[in-house]
């Protein structure tokens, strides 16, 4: 069975941080836990590191 969620972003800086939570379908609160990638230029490409 499959349930709906909501994503929200809870922090956002350009090239540099994304960090969100989750909405359960049946609850208007979120599931209490953020996730999220710092984002590190690194040669050519981006090294992503989990925020914790």
């Amino acid at each position: 069975m499959r349930e709906a969620t909501t994503v929200v972003i809870t922090r956002h800086e350009t090239d540099r941080l994304l960090e969100w939570t989750v909405l359960a379908a049946r609850a208007a609160d979120p599931v209490g836990h953020r996730f999220g990638y710092r984002l590190e230029p690194r040669g050519t490409g981006i090294l992503a590191r989990t925020v914790e």
